[in-house]
């Protein structure tokens, strides 16, 4: 493609990204809240595919669109706070908008963090400050006889995706798993490597590590067959300290765990934050043969605290929000729901809906 080209096909993609954000027409809908049989009016854009997961994990039981829907231009909810009896409002928002969205009192759904470990101390002092299952993990697996070995054989790459790779994916997300396809899992190899997890003489689990700059950056993991047997044993653990020991030789200054979705009762995100890993609104992507930050589009979260069913809503998903700041951190090593909190200005974080310490 000509460098003409090129440019009129990012024209087109800025075009159309901000005309969505322009004239993107919505759908109020009304889930339904078995419990005492009260609704809630929610408002969300009607191409939802950026703020499913985000409704999802609020109202698990699902939005009836059927009980009632009315059109209502993003104009009307940019000059105003929303109002008329609205109780929850969300929809896509970039940066630019995201800026002025804050001063009106909206929130920024982050819909997938990256959690950082940096190796200023080296590994062994990431190790120390672990959690305890951490440690405890590690042990096991070295006294069961697993084994972390290094390999850049297109061959092995090649197995990988397709016993491991795509049947993790498949057994943990089903159809609404993201794949990346085998040529862009061998171009992550050129800039990269595998760590192959093995006991017993059998090769059963593996991360593709990609080198980005100054950052070692855990892009794809796989299990053999998906095993869920393999995945409880918490070879994981043994993959991360074997990526933190060659990141720290190849003189890197920290590893990129890789991204999950941005909750504070996510599994993911509280298993890597154990390695004392900060969750950061960055990450790479790969286009063209180089790596980019990704294009981070938030979710715009708006909502009336005091409405029936919201509050039951928000501390059933504890969705974090991006207050003004790209970087954030998590209260302690080993995390769970109640330990989020409010951080203050220097890192600018709200977890919504968990109580304050």
């Amino acid at each position: 493609m000509s460098a003409p080209e090129q440019l009129k096909l990012a024209y087109r993609a800025w075009r159309a990204r901000w005309t969505t954000y322009r004239e993107v027409r919505s759908v109020v809908l009304v889930p339904h809240a078995p419990r005492d049989g009260s609704t809630t009016a929610v408002w969300a854009e009607a191409d939802r595919r950026q703020t499913d997961r985000l409704l999802e994990r609020l109202f698990p039981d699902g939005l009836d669109p059927t009980v009632g829907f009315d059109q209502i231009p993003v104009a009307r909810l940019l000059a105003a706070p929303p109002t008329s009896g609205l109780q929850l409002a969300a929809f896509r928002s970039g940066l630019l908008l995201g800026m002025r969205l804050r001063k009106m009192g909206w929130h920024l759904h982050l819909r997938w963090v990256d959690v950082c470990i940096d190796l200023g101390e080296g590994t062994d002092a990431v190790r120390r400050s672990a959690s305890r299952n951490v440690r405890r993990s590690l042990e096991t697996l070295r006294t069961e006889g697993w084994t972390v070995s290094l390999s850049t054989d297109p061959a092995d790459l090649e197995r990988f995706h397709r016993e491991m790779y795509l049947p993790t994916l498949a057994e943990r997300y089903g159809e609404k798993a993201t794949r990346f396809d085998l040529r862009t899992l061998q171009e992550m190899l050129r800039h990269g490597f595998l760590l192959k997890a093995q006991h017993g003489g059998r090769w059963l689990a593996a991360d593709l590590a990609v080198v980005c700059g100054r950052e070692l950056w855990l892009a794809v993991a796989g299990i053999q067959g998906g095993s869920e047997e393999v995945r409880r044993s918490n070879v994981a653990t043994l993959l991360t300290e074997a990526a933190l020991r060659r990141a720290e030789a190849s003189g890197l200054s920290r590893v990129n765990h890789g991204g999950s979705l941005g909750f504070a009762n996510e599994g993911t995100l509280l298993y890597k934050t154990r390695w004392g890993g900060v969750p950061e609104a960055r990450g790479y992507s790969l286009r063209g043969g180089r790596f980019y930050a990704r294009d981070w589009t938030d979710v715009a979260l708006w909502c009336d605290p005091g409405a029936t069913g919201v509050p039951e809503a928000l501390d059933r998903a504890l969705p974090i929000v991006d207050e003004g700041h790209r970087t954030g951190a998590l209260a302690g090593t080993k995390p769970r729901p109640g330990d989020f909190r409010r951080l203050g200005e220097r890192f600018g974080w709200t977890v919504l809906g968990s109580a304050e310490p």
